[in-house]
């Protein structure tokens, strides 16, 4: 029987926010979570190594960081041992993931793009994109995106609203009532064919509407994303409270 080959998957962790909602003046992504053995970036990234096999790793920054602050997002990234043995394998017969630390811009979907184009020698089939700052990812959820890019060419996980959601106008007015079940609150992985996502971003980046995440971009101008089962551990950090940090 033929032995079919599995495609090549990059990841984009996207780091290149400001966090000043953190109001520590720090960047959150960097910051150690609650038992002290990762950091929020590293526990973000760690469950796609064990998870799938990644080509290429990138990990965008912020625009303006110094060499000393590209330090730090190593430093913060090489937290997790796991992480720290597959690029340090001594296993010449494998070959470690290529890793790119890329200075990202003044919006997200500038950073991603910016993450997209850094991809362009390496090529890879499929790209997957987290934010940073979503340390509760599963190795499940990120089985379950990869394998509905597989079958649809674009996926992002999400959850069912708890809240009865409602829409309204600029002046607090209640204009139409939504159907929860019909909805979903939208996390990150979000995973794509890389070619097209690429196109697609190189065509958004001039059609002056800025987009808040990469399926807004593919449904625009590629066609339609399909949603798999997220979980609602599976948060951003925003403020402090969030969880158990070290500040």
């Amino acid at each position: 029987m033929e032995t079919k080959i599995k495609p090549s998957v990059a990841l984009i962790i996207t780091a290149a926010g400001s966090s000043t909602r953190m109001g520590c003046g720090c960047k959150k992504e960097y910051l150690l979570m609650g038992n002290g053995s990762n950091t929020v970036l590293s526990a973000a990234s760690e469950p796609f190594f064990k998870a799938l096999t990644i080509s290429t790793v990138i990990i965008t920054i912020p625009e303006n960081s110094t060499n000393e602050e590209i330090k730090d997002a190593k430093t913060a990234f090489f937290t997790s041992n796991f992480i720290k043995n597959i690029f340090e394998n001594k296993d010449t017969s494998i070959i470690p993931p290529e890793l790119l630390f890329v200075k990202g811009g003044s919006s997200r979907q500038e950073s991603v793009l910016k993450g997209l184009l850094a991809l362009e020698k390496a090529k890879p089939e499929i790209v997957l994109i987290h934010d940073g700052a979503r340390p509760f990812v599963t190795e499940k959820i990120i089985q379950n995106v990869y394998n509905a890019v597989l079958t649809h060419e674009a996926a992002t996980c999400g959850i069912t609203p708890v809240d009865t959601q409602k829409e309204i106008d600029s002046t607090g007015k209640i204009v139409r009532h939504l159907n929860r079940a019909m909805l979903s609150a939208v996390q990150t992985p979000q995973g794509f064919k890389y070619n097209e996502l690429l196109k697609a971003h190189k065509i958004a980046i001039h059609d002056n509407k800025l987009y808040t995440d990469d399926t807004e971009i593919w449904n625009e101008y590629i066609s339609p994303v399909y949603v798999v089962e997220g979980s609602s551990k599976n948060k951003k950090i925003t403020f402090p409270e969030d969880l158990n940090i070290n500040i």
